[in-house]
Formats: C-alpha cells, sequence, structure tokens
C-alpha cells in the first residue's frame, strides 16, 4: 500500500511525504468499516455481523477505579 500511495500521491498533486498521513488514516478507516478484513472468512464474518464475537474484559488493577 505504501509503494502505491508513493505513486499515486504525486499524480494528485500533493507531496510524497503526505503517504505515512494517508497510509494511517486507510488503516483507521479499515479498522473501523472493514474490522475482518478485506478478505474476511465467511464464518468469522457472519459472527461479528452477528455481533458473537468475544471480546475480552479488561480487569481493573488492584488500587484503580473502573
Amino acid at each position: 500500500m505504501s509503494e502505491v500511495l508513493r505513486e499515486l500521491l504525486p499524480l494528485l498533486g500533493m507531496p510524497v511525504e503526505v503517504r505515512f498521513l494517508a497510509f494511517g488514516l486507510i488503516m483507521v478507516l479499515m479498522m473501523r468499516y472493514r474490522p475482518a478484513g478485506i478478505l474476511p472468512i465467511p464464518a468469522v464474518a457472519a459472527q461479528m455481523k452477528a455481533g458473537r464475537v468475544k471480546r475480552k474484559r479488561v480487569r481493573v488493577a488492584v488500587g484503580m477505579k473502573e
């Protein structure tokens, strides 16, 4: 993806140095809207869609408030 951005950004009139910012933005958007990935495993994608993915509960350390 970084190499694609290196070639694409100058065509869009943006400096090449912006590619790290663009790459980070793409990663954040992927985590938000496609958490199972671009080509998710069908069983995992179905569980995520149904809301059946188990998330670990984090314990509060001794002496800390929730």
